[in-house]
């Protein structure tokens, strides 16, 4: 049904009346995709009309490349010449005139259409059929006795337009950019049309998409130049855009019905500060009206691998999980097909052996630029539906999404992945921090499907701001800004009820630093937490030399506020409470004001001054031998190491900041140990038994010193009154490894201590933490906080502090040292500390 209302602002001259000028059934026509012009009453099962608002009108010439100006509408023939088309009507007395074959008018309304049932009902069509119309129209009254309506969005008559954009109305107005018929080959043709969100709703696509793809960044690189771009017609004026967007366009086109598309990087002009920031804070609004989202992944290259192989492997996993896992009634079997021929390719349900070369190749394709691109989170989150295109490929994203949740979840057994993950070739991927992670790609997709609107089969998980900027941190973007405003338009628990209200504002005229510390101060004062500081993550000085992604860290910045832009290594604080991460046993955030504009005062304790440092941390020292031998006699390991079996708990639990495989904390310490000891028994991490691991000398310190650590132990024999416990042997390692898993251990290992380093403070104290720290650094325990951080003196004859970093010591992680405050002699007390 399209609907109107309203009034005619204008009509041709000699047109008496409203119902003249619509007069006739042969008079209006409807432009379908296999019709050039037929009448409407043809139609009729399909279209209604009530027409009582025309808005403007606009001239165009026959084949819709040039439009003329409101002036030239004196040319048009009155309504008694229509019927005379011979060269002696009115409309040939000027030669120059020969073009004008018609004039248009703008309407407002909406439509839906139901080609096999006539209901409108969206959900009975096809999903590659064009979404329902709910927008304007424009009706063109045409001098040969016809006319067709098209679907086009109202908006200033582009005739009058002497540039590409002009000023957006306020409110909720957008840009559409209208993708005109053409064959894959054919020059690109579109417009802009101008129209409000709330008049568009479901009569669009929203296009997702990277700017540049990952060969032209690398050849960029390589050859400091510039990113490609292909020249397109909009509104008649030659536009110049990406490559990959317009290899989109050139894709996503139709060849004979136009397709209205949102593309930021031409629906928005760019250059201009203040729409940005007015079209940023409509993001979330112009994704969840949105028919559905495309995401383009770009056209077949020699980085990303082939399509057809891997969306094969893709649904192959889905469907082995489908069958294996008693799905098959729940989730249908996961396809994809060619955008040109239809075809729809299934896939086998054979085995998926761990060595299987499926895995390479689905590393590969979670590897693409698209995965790590900040501002389709907000996009894949908001979709109603979404489809994904490759090259001439497409596959629902569901598919993709859930391949990734199957694949994190089973990961620790996908040995053939990691190895693959460690072949260098000439386009091979190289992780960044260490194989035995799971990839960060992956992991991108895992979380963008769980927070998708459009999946069904998980329940969505909500955040707290802090908590999302934390887990879409390792998301890229070009302006550092866009790493909080990119994901400001996805819901979080402490927004606004409405969900209406960002966090905060995006505002492009503010600098890098005034987002950064107004974000800071919103978090610290919406959470009443000082959780914040685990993400501050400093670049160590050999970094700052020789990676990109070092250049422009801001020491001019306060150093509680978080860079969000820099990702060093994994947060060791935990999303969710737990009691074995509560150093400030209970005690809540205690802020008071400074002078200081910059500065952040606090209350907590410090414990103690580092004095070694071990940052020699890297992925080879999970499998180096210990004292490179093979293997260690029982009586070898008693006589070198006096290790007892607490003293084993407290080292596997510190090796890893006290969380397991899977990132979560340890809730099963002896399976933990289990872990550990059979790393051990395997001749892997026995470098981590040396005093030297922590730092110091060997037989400088003992493990035993700092804390009494008897408490918690597992040794049965322990506390005042009691002998030492005895040490580990060979034979009791046996014991204690038996159900253990390495493999577990490592991964576990791998994702806490990259980028880290190992201490020992000058009470014997060990801990992990960042390796930017230095001897004479204090481990601190701040209240409000989850773990503690070390901290640095800003000046020698200063007060201030400066942030260095999380850290993780066991014995003062169940807040130890607020219990020793009501200890006579204990030399501990609290103190209001001031960062800066």
């Amino acid at each position: 049904m399209i609907t109107m209302t309203g009034e005619i602002t204008h009509m041709p001259d000699n047109t008496s009346s409203r119902e003249d000028f619509f007069d006739g059934s042969d008079f209006w026509t409807v432009e379908e995709e296999d019709v050039v012009e037929r009448p409407l009453s043809l139609f009729s099962n399909m279209y209604s009309f009530d027409m009582s608002k025309i808005t403007g009108l606009e001239v165009h010439d026959r084949d819709h490349s040039r439009i003329l100006s409101q002036d030239d509408l004196d040319l048009l023939p009155d309504r008694s010449s229509l019927s005379d088309t011979s060269p002696s009507s009115p409309f040939a007395k000027d030669p120059a005139d020969n073009n004008i074959q018609h004039f248009t008018c703008k309407c407002h309304g909406s439509a839906s259409i139901d080609q096999q049932s006539g209901s409108g009902d969206p959900s009975a069509r096809h999903p590659s059929t064009n979404p329902p119309i709910h927008s304007s129209l424009l009706c063109c009254y045409n001098a040969s006795r016809h006319s067709t309506v098209r679907n086009m969005f109202s908006g200033k008559s582009l005739a009058c337009r002497q540039q590409l954009y002009e000023t957006l109305p306020s409110g909720d107005a957008f840009r559409i950019v209208e993708i005109l018929p053409g064959l894959y080959d054919d020059p690109v043709i579109c417009r802009l049309h101008v129209t409000r969100i709330t008049d568009a709703q479901m009569s669009y696509s929203a296009l997702s998409y990277t700017w540049t793809l990952d060969d032209e960044d690398r050849f960029m690189r390589r050859a400091n130049m510039p990113p490609p771009k292909e020249s397109i017609s909009c509104n008649g004026f030659d536009v110049s855009i990406g490559k990959n967007l317009f290899q989109a366009f050139r894709r996503i086109r139709q060849p004979s019905t136009s397709e209205m598309i949102w593309a930021d990087a031409l629906c928005i002009n760019q250059e201009d500060v203040r729409e940005r920031t007015q079209q940023v804070r409509k993001m979330s609004s112009i994704y969840k009206n949105a028919f559905r989202i495309v995401v383009w992944l770009g056209e077949n290259n020699r980085y990303g691998g082939d399509p057809c192989t891997e969306f094969s492997g893709l649904c192959r996993i889905v469907n082995r999980w489908r069958e294996r896992g008693a799905q098959s009634v729940r989730v249908p079997r996961a396809s994809y097909s060619s955008r040109y021929t239809g075809r729809v390719y299934d896939t086998c349900d054979e085995p998926l052996d761990a060595d299987d070369d499926i895995w390479s190749d689905i590393h590969q394709f979670y590897n693409l630029k698209w995965f790590r691109r900040v501002w389709v989170l907000q996009e894949i989150a908001l979709a109603r539906s979404s489809m994904v295109l490759w090259g001439t490929f497409e596959i629902n994203w569901e598919w993709i999404g859930l391949a990734a949740a199957i694949i994190r979840v089973n990961y620790p057994r996908l040995t053939a992945l990691r190895e693959d993950s460690q072949r260098v070739g000439p386009y091979s991927y190289r992780p960044t921090l260490n194989p035995r992670a799971v990839p960060t790609g992956i992991l991108n997709a895992y979380f963008m499907y769980r927070i998708s609107r459009s999946q069904v089969y998980f329940e969505a998980p909500r955040f707290i701001f802090h908590q999302l900027l934390t887990l879409t941190r390792q998301f890229k973007c070009k302006d550092p800004r866009d790493q909080i405003f990119g994901i400001l338009g996805i819901p979080t628990t402490d927004q606004s009820p409405a969900q209406e209200t960002p966090f905060i504002l995006p505002d492009y005229t503010k600098s890098i630093a005034e987002v950064y510390q107004e974000v800071a101060n919103r978090i610290i004062d919406s959470s009443g937490s000082l959780k914040l500081l685990s993400s501050i993550q400093r670049p160590a000085a050999h970094r700052m030399s020789d990676r990109d992604e070092s250049d422009g860290y801001d020491d001019g910045l306060p150093s509680w506020v978080p860079q969000w832009r820099f990702l060093i290594t994994e947060t060791l604080s935990p999303m969710e409470p737990s009691a074995a991460f509560d150093p400030a046993g209970g005690q809540p955030t205690k802020r008071k004001h400074d002078r200081d504009a910059g500065a952040l005062v606090i209350r907590g304790i410090e414990v103690d001054k580092i004095s070694f440092v071990n940052r020699r941390l890297n992925y080879l020292h999970f499998t180096k031998q210990f004292n490179n031998h093979d293997e260690l006699e029982s009586n070898e390991l008693q006589a070198s190491h006096y290790l007892s079996q607490s003293d084993l708990e407290y080292l596997a639990l510190t090796l890893t900041a006290g969380r397991d495989w899977y990132g979560l904390p340890v809730h099963n310490t002896a399976n933990h140990l289990a872990d550990f000891a059979k790393c051990l028994l395997d001749n892997s991490l026995r470098w981590s038994l040396l005093d030297s691991a922590f730092g110091a000398e060997d037989g400088d310190t003992t493990p035993t010193r700092g804390l009494d650590r008897s408490a918690s132990s597992t040794d049965g024999a322990s506390g005042p009154g009691h002998s030492r416990p005895p040490p580990v042997t060979e034979e009791m390692l046996q014991r204690l490894a038996r159900n253990g898993r390495a493999d577990r251990f490592r991964d576990s290992v791998a994702t806490t201590v990259g980028s880290r380093a190992l201490f020992t403070t000058a009470s014997g104290l060990r801990g992990i933490g960042p390796e930017t720290m230095d001897e004479g650094d204090v481990v601190c325990v701040l209240y409000g906080a989850n773990v503690p951080y070390v901290l640095r003196r800003h000046h020698v004859e200063s007060d201030g502090y400066r942030v260095i970093g999380e850290c993780y010591v066991h014995e003062i992680m169940r807040g130890e040292m607020v219990q020793r405050l009501s200890q006579p002699d204990s030399g501990v007390r609290e103190t209001w500390i001031k960062l800066v």
